[in-house]
């Protein structure tokens, strides 16, 4: 993926290049946060220290945008849910998507940012 300087939020590309998130202003008044969220996932290896560096990050760029008065909308790949295509399979089996812990840290940052942030939008589900 290309990710432009003229187009990005500060330090875009090396949140990018270093975790796989970043920022983007797409409008004097709108901010879009794409979040690396295989990082959260229960079958990631991913370290400890890199999930909270993304964590870190995005509670400062929240922040940023709140100053700036700014709204902002979430995307990611992998919902913090229950997985639908595990759970329809099983149906007595919960498969969270997101290690707990993660969850919780992300729904405490939506809690405390809920009067900035628009909507998040995530895609990952198997039905079939």
């Amino acid at each position: 993926a290309v990710v432009s300087t003229q187009s990005t939020g500060p330090g875009a590309r090396e949140s990018f290049e270093r975790g796989g998130y970043y920022s983007i202003t797409h409008a004097p008044k709108l901010e879009v946060i794409g979040l690396n969220t295989v990082a959260f996932s229960v079958k990631t290896n991913i370290t400890k220290e890199e999930v909270e560096a993304q964590f870190v990050w995005l509670e400062s760029t929240l922040n940023r945008a709140k100053n700036a008065q700014r709204g902002v909308m979430i995307l990611g790949h992998i919902s913090p849910s229950l997985s639908q295509f595990q759970t329809e399979r099983t149906l007595w089996f919960r498969q969270v998507m997101w290690r707990e812990e993660y969850t919780a840290r992300f729904n405490d940052i939506m809690s405390r940012y809920s009067g900035v942030i628009i909507f998040t939008l995530f895609s990952h589900s198997h039905s079939f």
